[in-house]
């Protein structure tokens, strides 16, 4: 499986990946723009096979404005978080499931929800 939002190619450029949701080597596999990194990993537990699971990531503001919270959780638990002192706006978002880059799995989606609004 992949997802992805993005700016328009791989991994070149900083917001190719806002973020990229992916199975890799059996795993969950969060990638994203964080921290000045263009392609800043996060590996989830194992996945199986004919399951269906619920992945919610998140990027909140904190009480500090030129701070946000990039948040990972998996079937309703907190996996964990990652302070972002370089968030970014990106114009132009596309949003893929399977692209150019990675075949298109095997699975389904169900309820995809992307939100996106304004920051301070």
């Amino acid at each position: 499986m992949c997802l992805r939002l993005g700016i328009g190619e791989d991994a070149g450029r900083y917001g190719d990946r806002t973020p990229l949701i992916l199975v890799s080597d059996g795993a969950l596999a969060v990638r994203s723009a964080l921290n000045g990194d263009v392609d800043y990993k996060y590996i989830g537990p194992a996945l199986q096979p004919r399951e269906v699971y619920n992945i919610k990531i998140q990027q909140t503001q904190q009480n500090d404005p030129n701070t946000y919270n990039f948040d990972v959780s998996f079937n309703g638990q907190f996996l964990g978080t990652v302070p972002n002192m370089i968030a970014m706006k990106f114009n132009d978002v596309k949003l893929y499931a399977g692209d150019s880059f990675y075949p298109a799995a095997n699975a389904q989606m169900w309820n995809l929800v992307v939100k996106s609004k304004e920051c301070d």
